[in-house]
């Protein structure tokens, strides 16, 4: 799934649901590597319920 269409596209709803999600950022991929960063940035505006982590730290490696 690209991070600018169908991630956003779906963790920005259930957010505004109150689900709590974890977005693992370094597991997405993105529609060109500039729309990338900035639906990253818009999904880390919603915390608590959006929480943006590396693997490593879901993982508890980091």
């Amino acid at each position: 799934m690209t991070t600018d269409c169908c991630v956003i596209s779906t963790v920005l709803p259930a957010a505004d649901a109150g689900v709590r999600l974890t977005v693992v950022t370094d597991a997405v991929a993105h529609s060109a590597a500039e729309n990338g960063p900035p639906a990253l940035h818009t999904m880390s505006l919603f915390p608590p319920q959006v929480d943006l982590r590396s693997t490593a730290e879901v993982l508890g490696e980091g």
